[in-house]
């Protein structure tokens, strides 16, 4: 969906430009006639020159034509590419879908039950009381473990542990 928008606002953007850029030459080129006409005396102002003067606005409405027709071209072609985007979007998600749906199945396939395990490695001057090494039982369904106590005190030395995950 954001790649539509970004492709959309793209659009947009060209649109405005194109016809703000437009708009400018146009203005531009009548300001320059205004300029020209203003400039000629009575005397110069005869048929040849307004003809002159009438066949450089028809070419350069000619011109502006031709841009619209590109830009209407353009805008065909963008719409389409974003048409494309929106299908390749569904068909991703209808496939991110079906890999999700394989993954729950492979998972559920594979993975029956598992344990938490737990061991003391050091014991440092007696402190760490009660079982060294445990395991939880088997489950399918995860529960709590059993407690432990860490009976450290003020003597130096402490307990240290490492847990692991046992699945089968």
């Amino acid at each position: 969906m954001l790649c539509e928008e970004r492709a959309i606002e793209r659009l947009q953007e060209l649109n405005n430009a194109t016809f703000q850029q437009l708009n400018d030459t146009l203005r531009s080129q009548i300001r320059t006639t205004k300029s020209e006409v203003s400039d000629l005396s009575s005397q110069e102002l005869n048929n040849a020159a307004l003809q002159q003067l009438n066949d450089t606005l028809q070419s350069q409405i000619q011109t502006l034509k031709s841009e619209i027709s590109d830009l209407s071209s353009r805008m065909n072609t963008v719409g389409s590419q974003v048409q494309t985007v929106q299908s390749q979007t569904s068909s991703l998600s209808s496939r991110m879908d079906t890999v999700g749906s394989q993954l729950q199945t492979v998972r559920t396939g594979y993975i029956r039950r598992c344990r938490v395990c737990f061991r003391e490695t050091e014991n440092a001057n007696g402190q760490c009381n009660g079982s060294r090494n445990t395991c939880s039982g088997w489950s399918s369904s995860p529960s709590w473990t059993s407690s432990f106590r860490d009976d450290t005190d003020w003597r130096w030395g402490g307990c240290t542990y490492q847990w692991r995950l046992e699945c089968v």
